[in-house]
């Protein structure tokens, strides 16, 4: 592997808008199996319910405070929570307050 390859610099990366609005990411890494992506949730903004069939999924919390639904649970979490989504399980992500939300969220196909 090349030194572009061992170290992203995600700083150097631009925000891309996702489908769901107020939600943007910064895909850090892309394989067949799964990935890893920062994302930026904007104040007020939630993304809606869904699940994935083949995927489980995961998120660290960088910064600010965010409300995950897993399940028919909710878990407040602030910076340093880590939670997962697991395959063919409903999840929905909420930031209910007035400042952004920064995550690392990964998938890993099954």
């Amino acid at each position: 592997m090349n030194q572009e390859e061992l170290k992203v610099e995600h700083s150097k990366m631009e925000w891309h808008e996702g489908s769901v609005k107020g939600f943007a990411g910064k895909q850090l890494i892309e394989q067949p199996n799964g990935g890893l992506k920062l994302v930026k949730v904007q104040a007020h903004c939630s993304y809606p319910t869904h699940l994935h069939p083949d995927k489980d999924e995961y998120a660290y919390v960088l910064k600010g405070h965010v409300a995950f639904e897993i399940g028919d649970q909710v878990f407040n979490c602030t910076e340093s929570d880590f939670c997962i989504f697991p395959a063919k399980t409903k999840h929905a992500i909420h930031n209910h307050t007035t400042e952004e939300v920064i995550l690392m969220v990964g998938a890993i196909r099954k």
